[in-house]
């Protein structure tokens, strides 16, 4: 992924049907836009008092994903995480360490 020109900040929404949305800002230039081409997947909205999402895929792998509320200027992406096909599980970990399950959109 390359943005073209002086690229100061990059942020990643979603979209109202669930695509990538990534917004990219230039010193001194234009905003710029792009579309992310991929499967459909769900959306899920990160919980407010979530530092980590695990994710458990059908091949039995976990990834995690840590969140945050942003930590640069002009750099903090929306609190979503665009979820893999055939995933199997998600489970939210709270700033208290505690873990627990996290419904999966349709």
């Amino acid at each position: 992924f390359s943005v073209p020109g002086d690229a100061k900040a990059l942020v990643k929404l979603a979209k109202s049907g669930g695509e990538a949305l990534y917004v990219a800002s230039q010193n001194r230039s234009k905003l710029l836009a792009f579309s992310a081409k991929q499967q459909k997947t769900g959306v899920l909205q990160v919980p407010a008092d979530a530092m980590a999402v695990e994710l458990v895929l059908a091949n039995g792998k976990k990834q995690r994903i840590d969140t945050s509320y942003g930590s640069g200027f002009g750099s903090q992406s929306s609190r979503t995480i665009h979820l893999p096909l055939g995933l199997k599980s998600a489970t939210k970990i709270n700033y208290k360490g505690e873990a627990s399950g996290l419904p999966l959109p349709k």
